[in-house]
């Protein structure tokens, strides 16, 4: 009986492989054989001491497979050769999400009958269906997964037991955000905070990771609506002023939405905060300054009074003290007096924009200041009063007050005004020492400055000045020619007297176009009284004597105190007439040396004397008041007193009127002034004239 061979093709499952196409091989010759609808190939007969091979190849769903069947010698017989098959592909499909990731652990159910028969997919996203256990056919199967919206599609099992399915989306219940957190040029905001809000709800809330990046998933969202949400993102803190800005996006999206977001903190731009913020003077120069918050670079525009400006270079805040210093020196020397303005510019910490942050003001003053550290008083000395100055402190910001601090009377004044520089002590006795020191404190209280070498001043006030009064000056009295008496009181209000001398000077008298004098040439001196040698307070001046020849002259009262500097002075011009005629008008000056301007201001001042021949005819006087105004005064000598001059029967016999009338006038202004008054009568047809002149010291 000749040998045969059954082949029988299964399944790894076990089902018969029907309709196979197998290859035998047998000494390089080739047949094809189909299994049946057992999978088998029935009875092949083969040849005694051959070698067959038996192929699956090229299958569209079976992995190729080979045996080999050695037919022995002797066999005679039936012999079983069976073939297992793989399949290429598992049968099955594969689920993803809608951005194309396979979605793990979804479970896939499919009804065979009633009876449902599930399947979870891999990490792949594949599941794996027996199409032998489901048979041949057409099936709706459900994938699900929690977050996700159940899906139904169809799917077929063919003759082969392969379950061919196209791949699944499952659209989730979420909304994705992937936020990129970083800096204009790309600089990864590791740990930036991250808030996802849907009106006022805070729907998550968490930090990016080292690389700027946060995954947000929203979950629950199983409408159709569109959804819209605020995301702010917060650049991390450094501790310090922010580099970067939170940016705030503003996303509308759907459940499934995958929303891939570049949030892109920019620069930080704010302009800096400026405190301590302050304009002081230094010496002759101004002091702008402030501290920043962070750096900056600044500019100071200088408004003059004039409206003209001038404007310094951008330059970078100094770091002092970990804080940012705006500091700029401005040279005031040649500046005008006046208001000055000052306007701060800065720039934001990447000097990208510009900001106007403050106007200053500023009253530039002439002022006294000390170039440096030092200052000390100096004194105008008065006999009841000293007059204390020093120089203003060199640094303005750092001034608290001045301080003098008396011994004797014991006293301490307190000066908190930096542009007051002088003190007046009054009320205090003359001729007294007085000694004490000066200090200049900063604002916090500490000690700025004391006085060294010497710590401490003294200083005395000066003695009251001898009082010149009563001066009465009577020029060629009749019948004498050129005799004149002179008399005076002198006084000395505190000490003593120490010297008084009289001297006659004539001169010549310099005047101006006007014929005005203004001043006098000395042609020669007579000292008329010279003592030396008092001790009184108070004396009278008597001298009696006659000039020589005619001319212009001056009488000058010297009167001096026990000080060198206790000096006074009363000066008198008289003109000596060539011939006396003795119907000539007399006037004189009654006047004191020293009137208070407040005394002047009532307008009366003194008077003056005068006489004039009873047989006059008209009489006029003119007072120049030595402050630039003179006045004619009317004289009613009809109200004087008669009296005779001279012998009845010779030649100087005269009968007069003489009289006074008051002097009125008040002055502007403290000050010494030369009066002059001119005389001027008609008698028997002739015009006749003289005058006069005195000396007042109008004080405050």
């Amino acid at each position: 009986m000749a040998p045969m061979v059954t082949i029988i093709c299964s399944r790894s499952t076990g089902v018969p492989a029907k309709n196979v196409p197998i290859i035998i091989s047998k000494d390089g010759n080739n047949q094809i054989y189909y299994t049946d609808e057992n999978g088998k190939i029935e009875k092949i007969i083969v040849e005694k001491g051959k070698q067959y091979i038996a192929s699956v190849i090229n299958h569209p769903f079976y992995k190729d497979k080979s045996i080999t069947l050695t037919i022995p010698a002797q066999h005679e017989g039936l012999m079983v050769a069976p073939i297992t098959l793989d399949y290429k592909n598992p049968s099955g499909g594969y689920v993803y999400d809608s951005r194309g990731n396979p979605i793990e652990k979804a479970t896939v159910i499919a009804l065979k009958g009633s009876s449902p028969i599930s399947v979870t997919t891999n990490a792949q996203g594949f599941y794996n269906f027996n199409g032998d256990l489901l048979g041949k056919g057409t099936y709706t199967l459900t994938a699900r997964k929690d977050g996700y919206r159940d899906l139904s599609f169809t799917a077929g099992v063919n003759e082969h037991g392969v379950l061919i399915a196209k791949p699944v989306t499952l659209k989730s219940n979420s909304i994705v955000f992937a936020i990129n957190a970083k800096t204009p040029n790309n600089i990864k905001l590791a740990n930036a905070s991250i808030v996802v809000k849907e009106g006022e709800q805070v729907k998550a809330q968490t930090n990016a990771n080292v690389g700027g990046f946060a995954n947000i998933v929203l979950p629950g969202y199983t409408d159709a609506n569109e959804h819209t949400f605020v995301i702010t993102v917060v650049p991390p803190s450094t501790g310090g002023i922010p580099d970067f800005l939170p940016t705030t996006i503003t996303v509308s999206a759907y459940a499934d939405d995958f929303n891939a977001i570049q949030a892109v903190c920019q620069y930080n731009t704010e302009p800096p905060v400026l405190q301590n913020i302050a304009i002081s003077r230094v010496s002759n120069s101004l002091v702008v300054s402030a501290q920043s918050d962070r750096p900056t670079k600044f500019s100071i525009r200088h408004i003059k009074p004039d409206g003209s400006s001038t404007s310094t270079a951008f330059v970078h805040a100094t770091v002092a003290n970990s804080r940012y210093q705006i500091n700029k020196t401005l040279d005031m020397s040649t500046q005008l007096f006046g208001k000055h303005t000052f306007v701060i510019y800065a720039m934001d910490k990447y000097a990208v924009k510009t900001y106007e942050m403050i106007s200053l003001e500023k009253e530039w003053k002439k002022l006294d200041v000390a170039s440096g550290p030092v200052t000390y008083p100096q004194f105008n000395v008065k006999n009841d009063s000293i007059e204390f100055q020093w120089k203003a402190w060199y640094k303005e910001d750092e001034f608290g007050k001045y301080v003098l601090i008396l011994e004797n009377p014991a006293k301490t004044i307190e000066i908190s005004n930096y542009e007051t520089i002088r003190y007046t002590l009054s009320g205090i006795s003359p001729a007294t020492l007085y000694c004490g020191t000066f200090k200049v404190f900063a604002k916090d209280g500490s000690l700025l400055y004391a006085m060294q070498n010497p710590q401490r001043f003294c200083v005395s006030t000066s003695s009251l000045m001898p009082v010149i009064s009563n001066v009465l000056v009577t020029p060629n009295p009749v019948g004498t020619s050129r005799e004149i008496k002179y008399s005076a009181t002198v006084t000395d209000p505190d000490t003593t007297l120490s010297e008084v001398s009289l001297i006659l000077k004539k001169v010549e008298a310099i005047k101006d176009i006007n014929g005005k004098v203004v001043d006098y040439k000395q042609l020669s001196s007579t000292v008329l009284i010279e003592n030396s040698g008092y001790s009184v307070k108070s004396t009278q001046i008597f001298k009696t004597f006659v000039v020589q020849e005619p001319g212009s002259y001056q009488l000058v009262l010297n009167v001096k105190g026990p000080s060198r500097d206790e000096v006074v002075q009363d000066v008198r011009d008289i003109e000596v007439l060539q011939e006396l005629d003795p119907s000539v008008p007399s006037v004189l000056f009654e006047i004191p040396t020293s009137f208070s301007l407040k005394e002047s201001m009532t307008g009366n001042i003194g008077k003056l004397l005068m006489s004039v021949d009873k047989d006059v005819s008209w009489v006029k006087l003119i007072v120049d008041w030595g402050d630039g105004k003179s006045e004619d005064i009317p004289v009613d000598y009809t109200n004087f007193a008669i009296e005779t001059v001279g012998k009845e029967g010779k030649p100087d016999y005269r009968v007069k009127y003489s009289g006074s009338i008051p002097l009125v006038h008040g002055y502007d202004k403290a000050g010494s002034y030369k009066l002059y008054c001119t005389i001027e009568a008609e008698v028997n047809g002739k015009v006749l004239k003289s005058s006069t002149n005195a000396q007042i010291n109008i004080t405050e």
